[in-house]
């Protein structure tokens, strides 16, 4: 059984809320009942904090993984974290039936996408969108946060 390991964040006379670290998954419990989530992909406990329903993540907590939580809470980066320096343009790409709209990042770093933090090398890039069922990227086109499928790229 892995070693946990308990950080109070808060205390009290007779309550107190902190985190449990287990096989590189974080728990919170608080001093009330319900207020609880799971983090996982992080390195420690060290750089966690929490207002309301989001929690933030520093530097100190990251280990060049991916960063999820349970549903109800929202991720949020610290002022310390260092994000990828990406290319203005984003480009399609396809393997197999699977297109991928992607950015390239210039620079490594942390990004938060659809409430998940991934790690990004530098060279490599963030898949933004992903569309299932295509033969080309020729007929896809975006336009703000809508992707157009002509019927020449659907199988």
């Amino acid at each position: 059984m892995a070693t946990q390991r308990q950080h109070s964040i808060y205390s009290g006379a007779s309550n107190t809320a902190g985190y449990s670290l287990a096989n590189n998954q974080i728990n919170y419990i608080s001093a009330s009942a319900g207020d609880n989530f799971t983090l996982n992909g992080v390195a420690s406990t060290s750089g966690l904090s929490i207002s309301g329903n989001v929690v933030t993540v520093a530097n100190s907590a990251l280990n060049q993984s991916t960063v999820t939580i349970s549903d109800g809470y929202s991720l949020a980066l610290a002022d310390d974290v260092v994000t990828p320096a990406t290319s203005q343009q984003a480009t399609w790409s396809i393997s197999g039936n699977t297109a991928s709209y992607k950015n390239s990042a210039t620079s490594a770093g942390y990004s938060i996408f659809n409430n998940q933090i991934n790690y990004i090398t530098a060279g490599g890039g963030e898949t933004l969108i992903t569309v299932n069922g295509v033969k080309d990227t020729g007929g896809l086109s975006i336009n703000d946060k809508v992707v157009t499928v002509a019927a020449s790229a659907l199988n």
